[in-house]
């Protein structure tokens, strides 16, 4: 049994530095490092954090605020994780994009400095410098993921999350696909990246088929009971982190 830790484990730690020194010596073409962010870069949900704020602060438009907003979210991703990830997009029917760009904007940056596991903002700058080419790829959405990549060092057009359908500056309800989630992700990695990655890291069932695409490199971050076994048996580097 790994015990919990603030930093790398020797183990995972060794297999990074392995894949930095493969990096600056050449042997890998075209590098590149695919995250996921919710409980991999930081611990909580900023997503299902994001929905919570804006069902408090009545910033949805045609939500009946007398039923359980929240409630009824958790009880559609319960029945399909898919089409529950969506809704949180789809309950933003009618607002400005500037508006949720703004309110994502502060959001992102309060999240990120309270819940970002330091050990992942350090390996995201080690593997920039390197030269590798750093993405997220998240079931949040895509603006939320937008605001969140600079303060891990990324431009935000290096962030992928479940985009929302845009007309004349409103958001329409409307979920485009790909929906990143499990086979979605690998989906927007082809679309959206266009290459898969030599090093990817997840911690769910939701980064499964993502982290099986990894060709160098797949590390599990936090992973569930049920979901520890299946990493170790792909060979996938699996690393506790504290909880804060």
């Amino acid at each position: 049994m790994i015990s919990a830790t603030s930093a790398w484990s020797p183990d995972v730690q060794t297999r990074i530095d392995a894949f930095v020194q493969r990096v600056e010596r050449g042997e890998i073409e075209h590098p590149t490092a695919i995250f996921d962010f919710d409980g991999t870069l930081c611990r909580e949900d900023i997503g299902e954090n994001f929905l919570r704020w804006q069902i408090d602060n009545r910033k949805l438009r045609g939500v009946d605020y007398s039923r359980d907003v929240y409630g009824d979210y958790e009880a559609a991703v319960k029945r399909d994780h898919k089409t529950g990830y969506a809704m949180a997009v789809s309950l933003m029917k009618g607002l400005e994009e500037k508006a949720v760009r703004g309110w994502a904007a502060d959001f992102a940056r309060d999240h990120v400095d309270r819940h970002a596991f330091e050990a992942q903002r350090s390996l995201v700058d080690r593997l920039l410098k390197a030269g590798v080419d750093v993405w997220i790829v998240s079931a949040s959405t895509q603006y939320l993921v937008e605001a969140a990549a600079p303060h891990f060092g990324l431009d935000p057009d290096h962030a992928v999350g479940i985009r929302a359908e845009v007309r004349d500056g409103i958001l329409t309800g409307n979920v485009p696909e790909p929906i990143t989630y499990r086979e979605g992700k690998v989906d927007a990695i082809d679309r959206f990246i266009g290459r898969r990655p030599d090093l990817a890291a997840g911690n769910s069932w939701t980064d499964y088929e993502m982290l099986q695409t990894a060709s160098t490199l797949a590390i599990m971050v936090n992973p569930s009971a049920d979901l520890e076994p299946a990493a170790r048996a792909n060979g996938w580097a699996v690393q506790l982190f504290n909880p804060v």
